[in-house]
């Protein structure tokens, strides 16, 4: 099948060292139909969890895009997307990058109201405690269920991303018992056409998937049929890693197409 990786970093973000051109060099390389660069773009700073002014600089993301884009055509379709963190936090700020142009606009939730990244808790030895673990996957869901019903973009992306950083402190943590509150936003995301990400990091990290299985089918059983795969991928070498096996898992849970984005418009794939 035709794969079109709807996830990636370039040097435009925080934590990949390498240029966006090479990037997209290295997908076609690799073979992809297609890859859309979806660099970071947190409202609020991953350290700090306070408003970053500097977060996102539309010119000179264009620039690089431009140059990517004619570098690789005709060997590899190359998109231009973003991924927004903190939008449910900051709706006025988000709106306004959102309508920049872009092909694919993800939100991910990567850190809570008040709170740093969960990467940089997890790295400051916050997330040891399960019970408080326990109440932060709580705060998670319900600012999914804030997010889906302020809406604004197309995709969510690594719906599960804080298990990533307490498995290891605390095995066995699930986003199930919150289902309640997840049914309801995966049933705003059917109605608004917001598709559900597929992250395939989890395959080559070891990872819990993002989202956990039960997530994916629950999103099939409430009518949903937007789904994307991306990598999440920040090396070249990793660009498209884990779709065979995303690919499969979606198709276990009833999903025989995916989804690419052009002009924030759904095209269908078929699996």
């Amino acid at each position: 099948m035709k794969y079109y990786d709807q996830h990636i970093h370039s040097a435009i973000s925080d934590d990949c060292e390498t240029p966006m051109a090479e990037m997209a060099l290295a997908a076609a390389d690799l073979g992809l139909s297609g890859v859309t660069f979806t660099d970071h773009c947190d409202i609020e700073h991953y350290e700090t969890g306070k408003i970053d002014p500097d977060c996102y600089d539309g010119p000179a993301r264009r620039t690089v895009y431009e140059d990517a884009r004619e570098i690789a055509e005709g060997r590899t379709e190359v998109l231009f997307g973003i991924e927004i963190g903190s939008a449910n936090h900051h709706p006025d700020v988000a709106a306004r990058i959102a309508a920049d142009g872009f092909d694919l606009v993800i939100a991910s939730v990567h850190n809570l109201a008040g709170l740093p990244d969960f990467y940089s808790l997890g790295r400051d030895g916050r997330l040891e405690d399960e019970a408080e673990d326990v109440r932060l996957l709580e705060r998670y869901a319900i600012e999914h269920l804030e997010l889906v019903a302020q809406g604004g973009f197309d995709v969510i992306g690594h719906i599960g991303y804080p298990l990533r950083y307490m498995e290891n402190s605390c095995p066995g943590l699930s986003l199930e018992p919150f289902r309640d509150i997840f049914a309801e936003a995966l049933r705003l995301m059917t109605e608004k056409g917001i598709a559900l990400e597929f992250n395939t990091s989890c395959f080559r990290q070891g990872m819990v998937c993002t989202p956990e299985p039960w997530l994916l089918r629950l999103y099939k059983d409430l009518g949903g049929e937007l789904v994307t795969l991306g990598s999440d991928s920040h090396e070249p070498t990793l660009i498209g890693a884990g779709f065979d096996e995303g690919a499969d898992m979606l198709r276990s849970v009833g999903f025989s197409r995916i989804t690419r984005f052009i002009n924030r418009k759904p095209e269908f794939v078929g699996l």
